[in-house]
């Protein structure tokens, strides 16, 4: 039986032009039990997907081919109804200066490749939990 007990699930959109990573990060959330999950594969593509559905989440991979990604988390930032999403970027980039660079453009939290499924999953689920905090009130960060 449900409770009200039961956490609401977030729903989450994936934006990340390679398939192999998009994949990867999709069967992670999915073996996490994340079901509401989307894809899209250019930061253009995404806001579509955002205008259709406002995400709570949106992790963004750091190579998009249409936009930069720092560039996108920023446009996220500074539309009034998306302030309160919360982002989470996926980057092979690993140096302070990339993390600190991409928290300062609004990125709450930070995964680096390779992952083990369970620290995206649970990087995911701190963002969200987190998603009432002011997106100034400070990143959550793991690399």
């Amino acid at each position: 039986m449900e409770t009200e007990l039961m956490m609401e699930e977030p729903h989450i959109l994936v934006v990340e032009n390679a398939p192999l990573v998009r994949h990867r990060i999709s069967h992670a959330l999915h073996a996490a039990g994340f079901r509401h999950v989307e894809h899209a594969e250019s930061g253009t593509r995404a806001l579509v997907s955002i205008e259709a559905r406002r995400p709570d989440v949106i992790i963004i991979g750091s190579d998009l081919y249409d936009t930069s990604s720092l560039l996108f988390a920023l446009q996220i930032r500074m539309t009034g109804a998306l302030r309160m999403v919360r982002l989470v970027m996926v980057s092979h980039r690993r140096s302070h200066e990339d993390i600190v660079a991409a928290i300062r453009c609004g990125i709450d939290n930070y995964v680096a490749l390779p992952f083990p499924d369970d620290v995206l999953a649970d990087r995911v689920r701190e963002t969200f939990d987190g998603r009432d905090r002011p997106p100034d009130g400070g990143p959550l960060m793991a690399a």
